[in-house]
């Protein structure tokens, strides 16, 4: 089996979903692990009672940040949304508006006047909001209970698990709802060893957090988030290159690939992805890096796409925002369970 056949063998792998509350200085919110193995592939977040992703609200702009070109949005709730737009001034028409990123920080909560529906769905919504007489919730956007059911759809041996009382019942009702009977929530109660311990779940979120990732053979990528786009830097680290340089290039850029797919769900990094990989020689080791990066990429939810390879070797990676990054809560997860 030669390297490339070695990096995308594929094995089923056994899901979990581990579902938790936390308590935070500003509410409740919840967190759902979404696992394959030993490893988070998804991080789902919400706040009981604030906004979600996808969310519909009816709001109307209230004031107009020409600087950044911006609007400040009423929809109806004590908080102001945030959302960029190229109009000269901030009539008061209600507008329609999706949710696309929660308040984190001093930041507020980002809206657009895209609302990814069918021309059809998206008649009904406005018909429904000209009956409205204000600002206020027009759609919920689905909550995370719901997908972290449909995570373990048809899955034989996976396991949706929660020491929450509450969220247990929750997932009962809504699996009927959902129509996903084969998932069958467990409430775990065992006094002696928690899940937390069990599924070592300080460690999985650990390894979607740090800057550094360490691969098999020895190289490592370098995760660094900035204000327009991520950048991923991939290098030798502690590897030699040994006799055929080409090859082992080949063999960590591959191995790279994959962990890079890997922690772009885990994270949920989405926009513009830059990713510097060890530079190669051969033409047909890139066409394989390049084939692999995006049968990787493409299995994500929501899936990732190679939109170009630069001159200076640089590959330009896009993915659609759904929902928040990690690094939007980290702040969160470093307050209650990475303490």
């Amino acid at each position: 089996m030669n390297i490339k056949e070695k990096c995308s063998e594929s094995v089923t792998a056994l899901r979990r979903v581990i579902a938790k509350r936390l308590s935070y200085k500003d509410g409740i919110y919840r967190l759902y692990l979404l696992m394959e193995d030993k490893r988070i592939v998804r991080l789902l977040f919400e706040k009981e009672g604030g906004l979600n992703i996808g969310d519909i609200f009816v709001g109307r702009a209230v004031d107009h940040a020409k600087n950044i070109n911006a609007f400040y949005l009423d929809i109806g709730r004590d908080e102001k949304v945030f959302m960029q737009s190229d109009e000269k001034t901030a009539d008061k028409r209600l507008r329609l508006l999706r949710v696309i990123s929660l308040p984190y920080g001093s930041k507020l909560a980002r809206v657009t006047e895209k609302l990814g529906l069918t021309p059809e769905e998206e008649e009904a919504l406005r018909e429904k909001a000209s009956h409205m007489k204000g600002c206020g919730l027009l759609k919920s956007g689905g909550s995370g209970m719901a997908e972290s059911l449909k995570f373990l759809e048809g899955q034989l041996s996976g396991r949706w698990l929660t020491e929450d009382e509450e969220l247990w019942r929750e997932a009962e009702e809504q699996r009927k709802v959902w129509g996903i009977e084969s998932v069958v929530p467990e409430l775990y109660s065992d006094k002696d060893v928690s899940l937390d311990m069990l599924f070592d779940v300080k460690k999985r979120l650990s390894d979607i957090c740090m800057d550094r990732v360490h691969l098999p053979s020895g190289g490592e990528i370098v995760i660094s988030p900035t204000e327009a786009m991520y950048v991923i830097d991939v290098n030798t680290s502690k590897m030699t290159a040994g006799k055929n340089r080409e090859e082992t290039f080949l063999k960590i850029n591959l191995e790279a690939a994959e962990y890079l797919a890997w922690q772009t769900g885990a994270r949920n990094m989405a926009g513009i992805i830059i990713a510097d990989m060890i530079n190669m020689k051969e033409d047909e080791n890139i066409t394989i890096l390049l084939e692999e990066l995006k049968m990787q990429l493409g299995r994500l939810n929501p899936p990732a796409q190679v939109a170009d390879i630069t001159k200076l070797g640089l590959i330009e990676i896009t993915r659609k925002r759904k929902g928040n990054s990690i690094y939007e809560i980290r702040h969160i997860l470093n307050s209650t369970i990475l303490i």
